[in-house]
C-alpha cells in the first residue's frame, strides 16, 4: 500500500479552513449582470422617451430624477431577489449594488420613495406607458423585420386571491380574485395591455377593437403598408361583430378557435374517412403527435355568411394512440378574400393558406401561452397597492422591464449563445445577472472586475461590447 504523510495533508487542510470573520471595504456586489443590462438600457435611446412622457412626475429638483426611478424599479425587476417593495430599503444601504447602478448610496431610493412614485400617477398618465409599449413595438420590427406579422391576443389572470383587499379585484374565471389584463403579444413581447378587473372577461367592451385598429394604423403607417397581418385567439374571442371587425375595417387575417356545438359534431360524424387528412408534430427524438383534421364552412344562426372552419381531434400523443382525442374547430379567414391572399403570397406566406398550416398555427397559441408563464415567473401576480391606479402602473413598468430584458437577450445575449432565447426568467438570472464583481477607481476609470473564469465562460468582453454598441437600429 502507498504511505501517506498525514502530517503533509494536515498542514494543507489546515491553511484552507476559515478561522475567522472579517470585513472589507472594497465595493463588492453579488448581481454585477445588472451593469450590462444597465449599460444596455443607456444605449438604445430609451431615457428621452420616460422624460418626455413621465418627466413632469418630478415635482421638485430635490427629488431623484424621473429616469433613474424607472432605472432603479425596472433593475428591481431583472434582479428578481425581492418581490417585496421594503427589498428597495435593503437595497439603499448597499454601496456595492450602488455602484453597480453608477450611482452613489444616498441617490437610492428608499421604499417609501418608490411608494409615493407610483402613487402619483393618475389614470391619463397611465395610458403614456402605452404609447411607450407602441415605440418598443415598432423598434423591434424595425430590428426584427417579419415577413408576416402574427399577433395573439390573450387575458392573462393574476391571482390576488389571497391579498389584502385591493381595488378592481373580482373573481375571474379561475375562480380567483384577481386581476385579468388585456394582452396584443407578438413572438416574445407584449407590444399592448390594458389593465382591468378580474370580472373583465376577453371580449369585454371595445377594448379589443380599439387597441387593435391603433396597432394596425400604425404597422401600417410607420413601419410597411403591405405586410399581411394574422390574429391569433382563443374561443373567448369568438364573435361574429369581431370576425366583421377584423375582415371589413382593418383588412387583416385571423385564426379563431371556436366553440364545439352538437351541429358540429353531427356534421364531422358522417364524412368519410377520406374527407379527413392528417397533421403531425414532432416533440423530440422518435416521439410524434397526430391530430385528424377535416376543412368544411360553418356558421352559426345568428350570422350573416359561413366561414371557413377547420375540424381536428387529437388522436395520437408521443406515439400512443388516443380513444377518446381533444375535439377543436377553428375559424378564419384566411385564403377567403383575394386581395389578402396575393398580399400573403407576396410575403412568403403561402404556406399559411393551407389548411394543415392554419392548424399548426392554432396549435402555435400554446407557445403564446408559454409567455404569461415567463411573465409571471419574470414579475408577479400580487400587486403591492390598494390603488387601481398604482397597480395599474406598477403592471405596465412589470410589461416595459419584461419586454426590454426579452430586447436584452435578442440584441445582446443571441451572439454569444450563452443563454438561450427561450430560457426562463430564473435561469437568465442565475446565468447572466448572478455572478460576483468588484468595482474599483482607478487611474479616473470606474472598472468592473470579475474573475477570469466567469469572463471566460460568460464571453463577458463580447457582451460588454454589444452592450456599449447598442442595436443598429436605435429606440429614439
Amino acid at each position: 500500500m502507498l504511505s501517506v504523510n498525514k502530517e503533509k495533508i494536515n498542514s494543507k487542510s489546515s491553511i484552507s479552513k476559515l478561522s475567522c470573520l472579517g470585513t472589507t471595504g472594497d465595493k463588492l456586489t453579488g448581481r454585477a449582470g445588472i451593469s450590462f443590462f444597465l449599460r444596455y438600457l443607456d444605449n438604445i435611446g430609451l431615457n428621452p422617451f420616460i422624460s418626455k412622457f413621465f418627466g413632469s412626475l418630478r415635482k421638485s429638483r430635490k427629488g431623484a430624477q424621473i429616469e433613474f426611478i424607472f432605472k432603479q424599479v425596472m433593475s428591481f425587476f431583472v434582479d428578481g431577489s425581492s418581490r417585496h417593495l421594503s427589498y428597495f430599503d435593503q437595497l439603499k444601504e448597499d454601496d456595492g449594488y450602488a455602484a453597480s447602478l453608477e450611482a452613489k448610496v444616498e441617490q437610492l431610493c428608499s421604499s417609501h420613495s418608490i411608494k409615493r412614485f407610483f402613487k402619483s400617477f393618475s389614470y391619463l398618465r397611465n395610458r403614456l406607458f402605452r404609447k411607450l409599449f407602441q415605440k418598443f413595438f415598432l423598434w423591434r420590427l424595425r430590428i426584427e423585420k417579419p415577413n408576416v406579422l402574427v399577433l395573439d391576443i390573450d387575458t392573462v389572470v393574476l391571482d390576488n386571491d389571497d391579498a389584502k383587499k385591493r381595488h378592481g379585484v373580482s373573481p375571474t374565471y379561475k375562480k380567483k380574485k384577481g386581476f385579468q389584463p388585456f394582452l396584443v403579444k407578438w413572438d416574445r413581447y407584449i407590444v399592448d395591455a390594458v389593465f382591468r378587473g378580474g370580472k373583465k372577461h376577453s371580449n369585454h367592451g371595445d377594448t379589443v377593437k380599439n387597441s387593435l385598429d391603433y396597432l394596425v394604423r400604425l404597422v401600417r403607417s410607420s413601419y410597411r403598408t403591405d405586410i399581411p397581418i394574422i390574429v391569433t385567439c382563443d374561443s373567448g374571442f369568438f364573435d361574429q361583430k369581431l370576425f366583421d371587425f377584423f375582415e371589413t375595417q382593418l383588412g387583416i387575417l385571423y385564426v379563431c378557435s371556436g366553440k364545439m356545438y352538437d351541429d358540429v359534431r353531427k356534421h364531422v360524424s358522417g364524412l368519410s374517412e377520406d374527407a379527413y387528412f392528417i397533421v403531425e408534430k414532432n416533440r423530440g427524438a422518435n416521439e410524434r403527435s397526430q391530430w385528424k383534421c377535416t376543412e368544411f364552412f360553418n356558421g352559426r344562426k345568428s350570422w350573416d355568411k359561413e366561414r371557413r372552419a377547420i375540424y381536428t381531434v387529437h388522436v395520437m400523443e408521443s406515439n400512443q394512440r388516443l380513444l377518446l382525442g381533444q375535439e377543436s374547430i377553428y375559424y378564419t379567414n384566411i385564403g377567403e378574400n383575394e386581395v389578402l391572399t396575393q398580399q400573403l403570397t407576396k410575403a412568403g406566406g403561402g404556406e399559411y393558406l393551407k389548411a394543415p398550416a392554419i392548424v399548426k398555427l392554432a396549435h402555435q397559441r400554446g407557445e403564446a401561452e408559454l409567455l404569461h408563464r415567463n411573465f409571471k415567473e419574470f414579475g408577479f401576480q400580487q400587486m403591492p397597492f390598494r390603488s387601481f391606479t398604482s397597480n395599474e402602473a406598477f403592471f405596465y413598468m412589470m410589461v416595459l422591464s419584461f419586454n426590454l430584458y426579452e430586447s436584452y437577450k435578442w440584441d445582446v445575449c443571441r451572439e454569444t449563445g450563452i443563454v438561450p432565447l427561450t430560457c426562463r426568467p430564473n435561469t437568465f438570472r442565475r446565468r447572466m445577472i448572478d455572478f460576483a464583481g468588484k468595482i474599483v477607481r482607478h487611474g479616473r476609470r470606474c472598472i468592473l472586475k470579475v474573475t477570469a473564469p466567469v469572463r471566460e465562460r460568460l464571453e463577458l468582453d463580447c457582451i460588454w461590447e454589444l452592450c456599449n454598441k447598442g442595436p443598429d437600429v436605435r429606440l429614439l
